[in-house]
C-alpha cells in the first residue's frame, strides 16, 4: 500500500508540471514498459534500471518524451516500477502514461 501511495504522489507531481500533456510521437520518443514480475523493457527490450537512467539522460538532451505502461495497473507495482517512474521524474521529461501497450506503441 505505501508503494503504491508513492505511485501515486509521483504521478501527481508529474501532471502537475505540466508533463501528463499528450504528445506527437513525432518528437523523439523512449517507450518504457515494466512486466508485472518487474522485468523493464526499453524501446522493446529488456534493459537495467541503470539502462533506463542513461537512455532518459540522453533523451533530455535530446528534449525527448517517454511513453511508460506498466502491467497490471490495478495491481501492486513492483518495486522496478517505482524506481522507473522516480527516474522519469528525476529528469522532468514529459511523461504519457500509457493503458494497453498498443498505446505505448503508438498503434492504439
Amino acid at each position: 500500500m505505501r508503494v503504491l501511495s508513492i505511485g501515486a504522489i509521483l504521478i501527481l507531481i508529474i501532471c502537475i508540471s505540466g508533463a501528463c500533456k499528450r504528445f506527437p510521437d513525432s518528437a523523439t520518443v523512449t517507450r518504457i514498459k515494466v512486466a508485472q514480475d518487474g522485468t523493464i523493457f526499453l524501446n522493446g527490450s529488456k534493459a537495467s534500471l541503470e539502462d533506463v537512467k542513461k537512455n532518459l539522460e540522453q533523451l533530455k538532451a535530446n528534449k525527448g518524451r517517454v511513453r511508460y505502461f506498466r502491467e497490471n495497473p490495478q495491481g501492486e507495482a513492483p518495486p522496478q516500477a517505482m524506481s522507473v517512474m522516480k527516474a522519469i521524474a528525476d529528469t522532468g521529461l514529459p511523461i504519457k502514461l500509457c493503458t494497453s501497450e498498443e498505446d505505448l506503441n503508438g498503434t492504439q
